[in-house]
């Protein structure tokens, strides 16, 4: 059963006359919409097309709920609603002005038929290649955007419409002036207030419905104070012929022939808008749904049911699009079957046939009144607030975020406000692709770190991290991010000449790089030549293997070995802290030999005192390679390395692999953990070079606690010294993690 039909069922055991009534409570909300969006569709050709938008209006509306009943059976609503049907009357309204169709509204008509066809023809083509949902990415600032310009559209296009001006420009030169011109603009208001106030005080009824009988009561009130020559025409005036409104294929075809190719344009421009602006209604009318019964709609298969119903209305010229106040009339009457789709639909066949002369009754200003109702629903008010509590916020990010937003909101409405509906969804996609690249395509450099951040796991002796500390800029590594190119290259250029004077090695971390083009190699080389002028040293770590290539060309145009390459920034940031220790001291290189005097447990020993701990000591020399001890041996002994320096490794993964995770250097200690907690080894500790140090057994420092505890509160004291150190030190490296 496919997911749409899934709604449905659950109420397959609901009574008919419950489905009945549902039926006839949609239709209360489907006749008002469909009636004012088909006389705005019909607007632009003239006064003898208002009934034909009113009837056609009507039909298409019809023609979706049997769809839904016979063979979708939809849970949502689709019909002629004002957002797809304003686009359809700016088209109408630049097609009647040209010069080539002006005097010709039949010619018109047919347009308007074949942008309907291309309409539905479009989302079946989309729904077929089950592609329509990628409308559903343009990013919200623009469908915000969008619905806001085409909220004061319809709204200023009905004040205009009752004051007989065709552009504000008109009104503002030639305002009302006299009171049966003010006439219109008074009922508009005082419609818009009570459509706005009444309907929340009668929550139970449907506010379409409601304001609609307002607004016929209101006007036949009305013509007991005023003429109804003030109010403007009803429906009837003018009627003309419902059979020269309804287009023939042959007619479609003669009034396409021979079109130029920039009104054929203008047309299907039109028609892809309709499109995608009914896809996005679609959408968020099925995701309405999706939120009320807790069950998935078959996107596609909606889109199918939309397209096919403007491909069977083409001939009324009235898209029909979701609508999300005609869905949840339905939910809210409990109808989701299909003979409640069955009755509306047979409502608004009677009413566009039997029942056609109920619509003398209904005054075009009442249907104006409904649209300017219609626009000020349109209107995100939501979405505005949003955007704009985020321009004010505190945090940096939610400030760009929402001028951003703010930015594309504005361009966008402006546009589509203007008239310029196809301007404006135009500026809508080059809009939502700027988001795209601007959200895809971060900042290259992820994050900056100086040397007192950017810490290597290797245990140094507390001298030596003094030093290291002391010289925090010496070091910088840049930790790049996403595809690296030509066009984003100049931004490493650029951060590199701003570092400090002191800097003197320069890490690119390229761990996060996703891809890197032949510019950007070039930039790295010549980056690294240009350091070496200024006195620095440029390496890059991280390298991902699918970028191994790029350490190739870099050697190849890199003959005086000017960049360094390490596997990883651990083994950049060791080599890196080796280099400021050794220019520190005025030495080559860094790890040389530390006498047991100058270890840090054994600071503050006096002469005698550090010969007889010597005497408690075992001398040890280990070849490259040798393990001091192997994961889950015992740890009954503690090392203080005088030469050399050695790994700690760890078994991980199915493979138990030993994986590095720290080192010491000379003059440190290691095993203390596992001595002072008298427990096993938790890794193996292996020599990375000719190593020599002293071990102190536990039974040797049990000796030395009760001949010598003077010295062994001192070996104490240096032991929490040294922990507390490497406790400050892996702070300042998960710090770094964090913002890396």
């Amino acid at each position: 059963m496919a997911a749409s039909d899934r709604v449905e069922s659950t109420a397959a055991k609901r009574p008919w006359y419950l489905d009945v009534g549902s039926g006839l409570a949609v239709a209360t909300v489907s006749v008002p919409a469909a009636i004012a969006a088909g006389v705005l569709c019909f607007s632009a050709v003239g006064p003898g097309y208002w009934l034909a938008g009113a009837v056609f209006g009507l039909m298409s509306a019809a023609i979706s709920a049997l769809l839904s009943s016979f063979a979708f059976r939809s849970s949502t609503v689709v019909g002629p609603v004002s957002t797809v049907c304003v686009t359809q009357a700016i088209l109408i309204a630049s097609l009647a002005s040209h010069p080539l169709l002006e005097g010709d509204p039949g010619r018109v008509v047919a347009l308007m038929t074949a942008s309907v066809l291309l309409t539905g023809l479009v989302q079946l083509a989309l729904a077929a290649l089950k592609v329509g949902s990628i409308i559903e990415f343009t990013p919200y600032p623009v469908v915000a955007g969008f619905l806001n310009g085409v909220a004061f559209l319809t709204i200023g296009s009905q004040v205009l419409f009752v004051l007989h001006r065709t552009s504000w420009a008109e009104l503002v030169s030639h305002p009302p002036a006299g009171p049966g011109e003010w006439a219109p603009l008074a009922f508009l208001a005082v419609f818009t207030l009570l459509g706005l106030t009444v309907p929340r005080r009668l929550p139970g009824l449907p506010a379409p419905a409601v304001n609609f009988a307002i607004g016929l009561a209101l006007y036949y009130a009305a013509l007991a104070v005023v003429p109804e020559t003030w109010l403007g025409p009803r429906l009837t005036v003018a009627r003309g012929t419902l059979d020269a409104a309804l287009t023939t294929p042959s007619e479609v075809l003669a009034a396409v022939s021979g079109l130029p190719s920039l009104l054929l344009w203008q047309v299907a421009l039109a028609a892809l808008t309709v499109a995608a602006i009914g896809i996005v209604e679609m959408s968020m009318t099925a995701r309405m749904v999706e939120n009320a019964s807790q069950q998935r709609l078959d996107k596609h298969r909606q889109l199918t049911w939309l397209g096919l119903t403007n491909l069977l209305s083409a001939p009324m010229g009235v898209p029909s699009s979701g609508s999300v106040s005609q869905t949840a009339a339905r939910w809210h009457s409990g109808g989701v079957g299909p003979l409640g789709d069955l009755v509306r639909g047979a409502v608004l066949v009677l009413i566009a046939t039997i029942g056609i002369r109920l619509l003398d009754y209904v005054p075009v200003i009442v249907v104006c009144g409904q649209l300017v109702l219609v626009g000020i629903g349109i209107f995100d008010a939501w979405s505005a607030r949003q955007v704009l509590r985020m321009t004010r916020a505190s945090n940096r990010a939610s400030r760009h975020v929402g001028r951003r937003s703010l930015a594309v909101i504005a361009i966008v409405m402006v546009a589509t406000a203007s008239g310029h509906i196809v301007l404006g969804a135009a500026l809508g996609i080059a809009a939502a692709c700027w988001i795209f690249i601007a959200d895809t395509v971060s900042p290259l450099i992820r994050a900056r770190l100086t040397g007192d951040a950017a810490r290597s796991r290797k245990a140094r002796p507390l001298d030596d991290l003094a030093v290291l500390r002391a010289h925090p800029r010496e070091t910088v590594v840049l930790v790049l991010q996403g595809p690296v190119f030509f066009g984003n290259a100049v931004e490493l250029t650029r951060e590199v000449a701003r570092l400090d004077a002191a800097t003197r090695i320069v890490m690119l971390d390229l761990r996060r790089v996703t891809s890197i083009d032949v510019s950007a190699i070039a930039t790295i080389g010549a980056l690294a030549r240009q350091a070496r002028r200024a006195a620095r040293l440029v390496a890059i770590c991280g390298v991902p293997s699918s970028l191994a290539f790029m350490v190739d060309e870099l050697r190849n145009t890199d003959t005086a070995h000017q960049i360094l390459v390490f596997a990883d920034r651990e083994a950049g940031l060791e080599w890196a802290e080796d280099l400021v220790l050794a220019r520190s001291a005025g030495l080559v290189k860094a790890d040389l030999p530390r006498p047991l005097g100058e270890a840090d447990v054994t600071r503050g020993f006096a002469p005698d005192q550090l010969e007889r701990f010597r005497q408690r000591l075992t001398p040890l020399d280990l070849a490259r390679g040798a393990f001091l001890c192997r994961e889950g041996d015992e740890g009954d002994t503690i090392w203080i390395l005088v030469q050399g320096s050695v790994s700690i490794r760890v078994t991980a993964g199915e493979a138990r692999d030993a994986i590095r995770v720290g080192s010491f250097a000379a003059g440190t200690t290691v095993g203390e953990i596992a001595f002072l907690q008298g427990s096993r080894r938790t890794a193996s500790i292996v020599a990375d070079e000719p190593l020599a140090c002293f071990s102190l057994s536990r039974a040797a420092f049990e000796r030395m606690s009760q001949e010598d505890p003077l010295i062994a509160a001192l070996f104490y004291r240096n032991v929490a010294g040294v922990l507390a150190e490497r406790l400050a030190v892996t702070t300042d490296q998960v710090r770094a993690n964090e913002s890396a």
